[in-house]
């Protein structure tokens, strides 16, 4: 009799074109990750259909958060603790788009889709609809760092890393969601959360 809310990500969408992705755009991984999520997702719809099963499932796209150790914030906090005043250099070119998800606000979306949860496993994106190129959260991070810290980009993409990952936010507005953490704001959050840890 439960309502299962499960936790998916944009990673399925793999290499879509420019633009905002709806749910119902096809899906193609671009990485075994990518690839383990749309399993799961497909793990869903049967028991679903098999065992009546009421699910929703929400395509979370870049979730970030104090507490989080992974991902972008986190890894260039470690680089900018020990590289002093040199700049730290990341992989990519800088241009790729995501579409960054504050924890809290991706927890409270996820609460809101339980009203989703049936037969038909609907999806839900998890996103903002806002595109952000790395560059600039990378620059984000380092003013919140302060000390003149910077970033520079290899200029090499990486595998298994598209270049755009930013959500078509429509169903969830339609629950009623809405972000109440601005990025700057909660890079802000990540770094003094980072800094207090060490």
């Amino acid at each position: 009799d439960a309502r299962i809310v499960s936790a998916s990500s944009a990673a399925v969408y793999g290499v879509a074109p420019p633009g905002p992705i709806p749910e119902h755009a096809a899906i193609s991984p671009y990485s075994p990750y990518g690839s383990h999520k749309a399993m799961m997702e497909n793990l869903c719809r049967d028991y679903a259909k098999n065992f009546g099963l009421r699910v929703a499932i929400v395509r979370m796209f870049s979730v970030y958060g104090a507490g989080l150790e992974k991902q972008l914030i986190w890894d260039l906090c470690g680089k900018l603790a020990v590289a002093r005043n040199s700049p730290v250099v990341l992989g990519g070119t800088g241009s790729e788009l995501r579409d960054w998800l504050h924890v809290s606000d991706a927890a409270a979306l996820l609460w809101l889709a339980r009203a989703q949860c049936d037969g038909s496993c609907p999806v839900v994106n998890g996103g903002t609809g806002i595109a952000t190129s790395i560059h600039e959260g990378a620059g984000m991070v380092c003013e919140a760092w302060g000390g003149g810290a910077g970033a520079e980009f290899s200029g090499i993409a990486r595998a298994g890393d598209p270049p755009y990952l930013v959500a078509d936010c429509t169903r969830a507005i339609q629950l009623g969601f809405k972000p109440g953490v601005m990025l700057a704001e909660g890079i802000r959050e990540v770094v003094s959360w980072f800094k207090a840890r060490k």
